[in-house]
């Protein structure tokens, strides 16, 4: 992801690896944190703006991460609220952002 930060399709597809690793696997959501994949991902929010479906995937390859009692303050810390919210706001008929993005919200204010 970090390599090809300008491609959406390389961010789409790689929020999409990273959440199937994470999902349901507090050890790889925690792997993957340490090997820099909660940047990746707030990099490729903050370069794709422009694209609900970056920011769809990218609201679920997060949640996993958020889940993570571990990580939830990391992925707080990383300023993805901000994104989050912009994104939103920015594609209200884009039903997959709503439910991610809105349940990623919803997660890290628990």
């Amino acid at each position: 992801m970090g390599a090809h930060a300008a491609v959406a399709v390389v961010q789409i597809a790689g929020s999409g690896a990273l959440r199937n690793l994470a999902a349901d696997n507090p050890e790889n959501a925690v792997a993957i944190h340490a090997k820099g994949g909660l940047e990746a991902v707030v990099r490729g929010m903050e370069a794709h703006g422009s694209s609900a479906e970056v920011q769809a995937k990218a609201c679920e390859a997060l949640l996993p991460l958020a889940s993570s009692e571990a990580l939830r303050e990391k992925v707080w810390d990383s300023g993805v609220v901000a994104l989050v919210q912009k994104a939103v706001g920015a594609f209200p008929g884009g039903e997959d952002l709503q439910k991610h993005g809105k349940a990623l919200l919803k997660k890290l204010s628990a």
